[in-house]
């Protein structure tokens, strides 16, 4: 599982300020790699300016 985690360690690590799903998207796909899906995914980016 992905996890909270992995998630927050992917957002303390990010370096940019662009949108982040594409670059979370691949971190997830490369974690999970061949495994089925099992649960559904929903991302919600905002940006406050």
């Amino acid at each position: 599982m992905y996890g909270e985690d992995r998630l927050l360690n992917f957002f303390n690590e990010f370096e940019n300020d662009r949108d982040p799903i594409r670059p979370l998207l691949n971190d997830i796909n490369g974690f999970t790699q061949d495994a089925e899906q099992f649960d559904d995914m929903t991302l919600l980016y905002l940006m406050i300016k």
